[in-house]
């Protein structure tokens, strides 16, 4: 049985996580790494539920703006989730190059952290 509400319900979730982008601009600003989170949501949202690849890269790629911005290693492992990301995002859009080069990315800031081989996360990247 098919839901005719998906649509609509699929404008609220989108509706309620854009109202906590603009909360935590404002609480946080606009470089902070709590926005980096919303705007990764957002992506996977767009990029898992309504398959709109344009504006999951968008969200992904300001996303990983703010995270490289943020001083020393400990937001490597969100970097390199949001890169591994990305790389799903320009493989959906066949873009096999870019998507390459951004697993490639996250692999070389999950060994640095240590992420270890059979951690899922690590998988994700290949």
């Amino acid at each position: 049985m098919t839901d005719n509400n998906d649509g609509a319900c699929s404008s609220d979730i989108i509706a309620q996580h854009e109202q906590e982008l603009e909360c935590r601009r404002r609480r946080f600003g606009e470089s902070h790494p709590a926005v980096a989170e919303t705007l990764n949501i957002l992506g996977l949202f767009y990029h898992h539920v309504t398959r709109d690849q344009l504006k999951s890269l968008h969200y992904h790629e300001e996303a990983l703006d703010i995270l490289r911005a943020q001083p020393g290693s400990f937001y490597s492992a969100d970097k390199a989730v949001t890169l591994t990301d990305l790389g799903n995002v320009y493989r959906a859009m066949n873009n096999g190059e870019k998507a390459l080069t951004s697993y490639e990315e996250a692999l070389v800031l999950f060994h640095e952290i240590q992420v270890p081989e059979q951690h899922p996360a690590f998988f994700s990247a290949y």
